[in-house]
């Protein structure tokens, strides 16, 4: 999972334009920076045709995304669960179980911000997770061609695990199929230990802790998607964009999306979505967006997605692509379930976005940010070295006169 993640469920969308038919020609999708965005994700259900959809849950999340020449920089925040309703006997059993878990997970993470920053080229990833109740835990990867190493700081409270150790730190070796890490606690003590693959066993151990060693067997399943990360791990490398932010691709109508990065995630974490398909484009509140359809495997979507143990009669798919951010700002979703003629089920899955709120900076503003941040830097230093008598003052003026002009 993305910041859209990230009022508004009940505003009608602008039909200012409808689809525009003219979009052969190829436009380049906005790679712009927003701050405080508001969307609101909503499942849905509609009964043995009954004409309204009535709400099951409401999520409201806010997210904001800063696009810097070195990095980007995803913030999103869970701000709270609204409309459960699983009081209808028409539910079955299994949804009224999954929604109890969606109330869980509300009262547990309602309040919680994740910061995701990416540091591009690198192939390093920063996750900063905060909670005013249970504390913060922050943990970076670094991933290269044939290592993949972490470290952490875990600042949690009420949470076992959280309150005995809070700094980590790994390496895994890929070719060798080793890892070693290393813990440490609150007073400073330090246990490290190891764990290894070989001969279809996973081996773990802890030095003096030997109630946490153990061996065990993997099966088929798990030593096949072992080699298939181990073959993929290459690619996932020189794949710079998620697999659901489109900022910087152009596209047009007609054209196929995601195709190739997708085939690559789903073989290590397989899902029902192959690609998606470019349909037009128009207004949605004010913003001009570009509509995506998603384009499914139904095998896997039949053999994956029940209710009541029915397969889905059919399924789509829409997004809105903010043209200006690239960032899907609206997503309808529709599972058809029939089970007899008396008896049938919609479901929808709807996020909707609210700009009313938001700040929207173009690229090129916040590019012109970060230098002026730099240049502030740069003449703060120069005067030093000037007063410190180490350059003249002619090549001081010099100097300052070059770096106002980079501006």
């Amino acid at each position: 999972m993305l910041p859209v993640l990230f009022g508004f469920a009940l505003l009608l969308l602008s039909s200012t334009e409808g689809w525009s038919a003219d979009f052969k020609k190829k436009i380049i999708l906005g790679t712009s920076s927003y701050h405080n965005m508001k969307s609101t994700v909503k499942l849905l259900i509609k009964e043995n045709n009954v004409k309204a959809y009535r709400t099951l849950v409401s999520l409201d999340f806010q997210h904001s995304l800063k696009v810097l020449p070195d990095k980007q920089v995803f913030s999103l925040s869970f701000l709270g669960c609204k409309d459960i309703d699983i009081s209808h006997d028409e539910l079955h059993d299994e949804l009224k179980v999954e929604l109890k878990k969606v109330l869980e997970f509300c009262s547990l993470a309602e309040d919680t911000n994740l910061v995701i920053t990416n540091f591009n080229p690198k192939n390093i990833y920063n996750y900063e997770l905060s909670h005013p109740s249970y504390g913060t835990a922050e943990i970076r990867f670094d991933f290269k061609s044939d290592t993949i190493k972490s470290e952490g700081e875990i600042n949690l409270r009420n949470i076992p695990i959280g309150d005995q150790y809070y700094r980590f730190h790994s390496k895994v070796s890929l070719s060798e199929l080793v890892g070693d890490f290393q813990l440490q606690n609150g007073s400073g003590e330090k246990k490290s230990g190891k764990a290894s693959i070989s001969d279809g066993k996973f081996n773990f151990y802890v030095t003096g802790e030997p109630k946490f060693d153990k061996e065990v067997i993997l099966d088929q399943q798990q030593i096949n998607m072992l080699s298939d990360f181990r073959s993929v791990y290459e690619e996932l490398l020189k794949i710079k964009n998620s697999a659901h932010y489109f900022g910087g691709m152009p596209v047009h109508q007609g054209e196929i999306l995601k195709k190739d990065i997708l085939s690559i995630y789903n073989k290590l974490d397989p899902s029902p979505v192959k690609s998606f398909k470019v349909i037009g484009k128009r207004f949605y509140r004010g913003r001009e967006v570009v509509i995506l359809k998603t384009i499914f495997d139904m095998d896997f979507l039949r053999n994956n997605i029940k209710y009541s143990r029915t397969d889905p009669l059919s399924t789509d798919m829409f997004l809105y692509i903010d043209r200006n951010t690239g960032t899907p700002v609206y997503i309808d979703l529709n599972f058809d379930f029939v089970q007899s003629k008396e008896e049938s089920f919609k479901f929808k899955l709807e996020m909707n976005t609210d700009f009313s709120s938001a700040i929207i900076k173009t690229t090129k503003d916040e590019l012109n940010k970060s230098n002026a941040g730099d240049i502030t830097t740069r003449l703060k230093k120069l005067k030093e070295l000037e007063d410190q008598g180490l350059i003249t003052k002619e090549d001081a003026a010099r100097k300052r006169k070059e770096i106002l002009e980079s501006l």
